[in-house]
């Protein structure tokens, strides 16, 4: 998966994680009864967005080609558009009548049972947790690379004891009592 269309991928759900919002804001304003329940779904979908958003930043960054989780957050994201997209099209269809025509403020109904609430924000909980996770396991690749970086660059060097010098390419010697055992 190369990062371009990693980052697309992220950017299309960052948008319908922005429109699932939408529709959650407008049943909170609209909707009497499940204000809990619509508060909850609300405040998950953002975290969703929000974990969305920061890997968006991170792919289109100027350090984005130091990611290479990006499989992982790429599965991730295709989780999240699933899980979104669902929630998207159950909002919508709440706001709209039989016939296709939107529905009136005193005919709209919050189209979820508290149990199939709980399973939306468990199923948005865990898309966000696994966002998060493949971004850490970028980081910890990240920070891996730094510590063997900075572990190298503190190994002491030694000046014309260099092995293959190219200053002592045409004069080969060989240490007394070195390579006895050969012969």
């Amino acid at each position: 998966m190369d990062g371009l269309s990693v980052a697309a991928n992220v950017i299309a759900v960052v948008e319908l994680s922005g429109n699932v919002i939408r529709h959650c804001v407008q049943y909170a304003q609209d909707v009497r009864h499940a204000k809990d329940d619509k508060a909850r779904l609300s405040q998950e979908a953002t975290h969703l967005h929000l974990a969305l958003k920061n890997a968006d930043d991170l792919l289109n960054g100027p350090q984005s080609a130091r990611l290479k989780g990006s499989r992982a957050l790429f599965v991730a994201t295709g989780n999240s558009e699933a899980q979104l997209r669902l929630l998207d099209e159950l909002l919508a269809s709440g706001q709209t009548t039989k016939s296709g025509r939107k529905a009136s403020l005193d005919a709209m109904k919050w189209p979820f049972q508290s149990k199939e609430v709980e399973t939306l924000i468990h199923g948005l909980r865990r898309c966000t947790e696994a966002i998060s996770l493949a971004l850490q396991v970028d980081q910890t690749a990240i920070i891996l690379d730094i510590d063997q970086r900075t572990a190298l660059d503190r190994l002491p060097v030694a000046e014309g004891a260099s092995y293959d010098s190219h200053a002592e390419e045409h004069n080969q010697t060989c240490l007394q009592n070195t390579r006895v055992d050969l012969l």
